[in-house]
Order: structure tokens, then sequence, then C-alpha cells
């Protein structure tokens, strides 16, 4: 087949082909556009639904951690009372078993006369004055005071068989020392 078209029509045909081909490539373009702007929205959406449920999460946490921040507080104000307490209760001295464990010590024919204790002096030397029926009752509180872990440095300080009552005529002081860390 011998082309006898003139080379204007030539020109024209190959160039209505050429046109055809680009409406194509035009055409894909435009669905390829289409698609990947329909993957951007959709990416676009499910980031903004994930990035609405993580605040949401934040929120409810942040809420909480309120919460738990009163009872933080409320934690750290109860320590610090607890604390107070402590303190006190170290301070705290127990005097119905010093004079318990001393009226159990005190054997028979020996009867107290006077004790003075308080907090100041509780672990400094104090006088103990007895009234005895015998020099051997008194000794034998001396010894019972030292075998006792509340008392510690008994000594006899006076012994005296004059000024005495009238059924305990022997009159002594013994000075003793309480140990502090038996009567907490």
């Amino acid at each position: 087949m011998i082309n006898l078209l003139p080379d204007n029509s030539k020109r024209q045909i190959k160039a209505g082909r050429v046109n055809v081909i680009l409406v194509r490539y035009i055409v894909i373009v435009g669905f390829a556009f289409l698609f990947l702007a329909g993957i951007s929205a959709g990416a676009y959406m499910l980031l903004t639904t994930i990035k609405n449920n993580a605040q949401s999460i934040i929120d409810s946490n942040q809420t909480k951690a309120n919460e738990f921040g009163t009872v933080q507080q409320d934690a750290a104000a109860l320590q610090t009372s607890l604390a107070s307490a402590k303190a006190l209760f170290d301070q705290e001295i127990n005097y119905p078993a010093i004079l318990t464990t001393l009226g159990s010590l005190v054997p028979t024919g020996v009867v107290v006369d006077k004790l003075t204790l308080n907090a100041q002096t509780l672990a400094l030397p104090f006088d103990i004055q007895v009234y005895a029926t015998t020099t051997d009752a008194a000794a034998a509180l001396q010894t019972a005071l030292e075998g006792s872990p509340l008392f510690s440095g008994v000594t006899m300080k006076s012994l005296s068989s004059a000024n005495g009552l009238d059924d305990y005529p022997v009159n002594a002081v013994i000075t003793a020392t309480i140990n502090k860390e038996v009567v907490r």
C-alpha cells in the first residue's frame, strides 16, 4: 500500500494519535490523583480519629492523676501527722509500768515513803526514800532493784536506824536511774 496522503494530513493523523495518547495519560493521571486524594483523605480521617481517642485517654488519665494528686496530698498530710504522733509517743513515759515494777520489787517489811519522778529527771539518778523493818530488808530492796532491767546505777545513799517510823525503824535512801528504753 502506497501512502498517498498529503504530508499535512499525515501530520494531522499523527497529531490526532498523539492527542489520544495524551488524553489517555491525562485520564490515568486524573484517576491516580483522585486515588491519592482519597487515600490522603482516609489517612487524615484515620489520624484524626486516633488523635481524638488519644486525647480522650489523656484527659481521662489527667482526671485520674488529679484524683490521685488529692490522695497523694492526703497521704503526705497523714505521714506528717504520723511523724508528729510518733515523736509524741517517743517522748511518752509509762509511769504506771515504773510504779508497778517498783511495787513488785519491794520486799516484805519495806515501805516506800518518797519517790519523785518527772520527765526532765527520768534518765538522771533519783532518790527513793524507804522505811524498813530491818537493815536486811532495805538491802534486799537494793538487791531487787539492781536485778531489775528497769533500774541501773542502784546505790544505797544512806541507811540509818534513827528517824524511822514506829513499825519500820530503819530509814534508807536508795539512788537509782531508770532505763528509758525499758519504759517505752
